[in-house]
């Protein structure tokens, strides 16, 4: 079984405070999280996806150079 992560470092990863994800799992929005009794818990594989998803790759212009 993959490990399961706290709201507290699902925040530290995403840069957001920890209440905002308490918010959106009270909004019905936000990350899929699994409820053990009252724990709750993310899956890394799902958290990894959405930073994943916020990705930037930026486009060089014509004469810029990668270094």
């Amino acid at each position: 079984m993959e490990p399961l992560l706290t709201t507290q470092q699902v925040a530290k990863l995403l840069g957001k405070a920890p209440q905002t994800l308490i918010n959106d799992r009270h909004e019905g929005r936000g990350l899929p999280y699994v409820k053990i009794g009252r724990l709750v818990r993310y899956r890394r594989a799902v958290v990894a996806k959405k930073v994943k998803e916020c990705e930037v790759v930026p486009r060089l212009g014509k004469n810029e150079v990668l270094s």
